[in-house]
């Protein structure tokens, strides 16, 4: 439960976890043109959030992609209602059509 809360508290890891929501599977390499990030602190944010077990991840070729679990989507639901936020009001940048 307190890795659960702790990934929680810091609002890069709410973004990151509320991006890969509203996508079916991000790769490292799309997430990094989105957030301002060295891929070190991105990938240590991840790594919170996949130990909190909110997204898992499966590496295809060199590159880590990401993807939503189910206690992820429970706590998008709880995100929204604590933040009083849409997801959609949510400062998203979208990814196009980069190929890892």
């Amino acid at each position: 439960m307190d890795k659960l809360f702790k990934a929680l508290s810091d609002i890069t890891r709410r973004e990151l976890l509320l991006l890969i929501f509203t996508h079916s599977k991000l790769c490292l390499c799309e997430l990094e043109t989105v957030f301002n990030l060295s891929n070190s602190n991105l990938s240590r944010h991840l790594k919170a959030l996949e130990i909190a077990k909110l997204i898992k991840s499966e590496k295809i070729g060199k590159w880590k992609h990401y993807q939503i679990s189910d206690l992820g989507i429970l706590s998008v639901g709880f995100i929204d209602n604590v933040e009083k936020k849409c997801i959609s009001e949510v400062k998203i940048k979208k990814i196009g059509g980069m190929k890892c």
